[in-house]
């Protein structure tokens, strides 16, 4: 989903990448903490820190997305392949609403 996209992020060209906690195992999309079970340097704190924060936020728009359109909400029959067609209809009306103030 994310492969072969590049975002200009001050005229450097980035991969963007998903956050998750410890629980999904790491790939080269995929960002996660440092385990806590090691001693961290202050920069890894700083990190896990920041990403905890990342996690936060994306868990809110999950949260919000989910009250905003119940079909995300409820298990429903649904194609799986039709599953990520939904999510991103809902995103962009989410952001419709958002834009609008609706």
């Amino acid at each position: 989903m994310l492969q072969g996209h590049l975002l200009d992020i001050n005229g450097r060209p980035l991969s963007p990448f998903m956050v998750g906690d410890s629980a999904y195992p790491l790939h080269s999309w995929l960002v996660k903490p440092y385990p806590r079970n090691s001693s961290l340097s202050s920069q890894q704190k700083t990190y896990n820190y920041r990403m905890s924060r990342a996690c936060i936020v994306s868990e809110n728009a999950f949260v919000q997305l989910k009250a905003s359109w119940c079909r995300l909400a409820k298990q429903n029959d649904m194609d799986v392949k039709r599953v990520p067609y939904v999510v991103d209809a809902c995103c962009i009306l989410h952001n419709i609403c958002v834009i609008t103030g609706y």
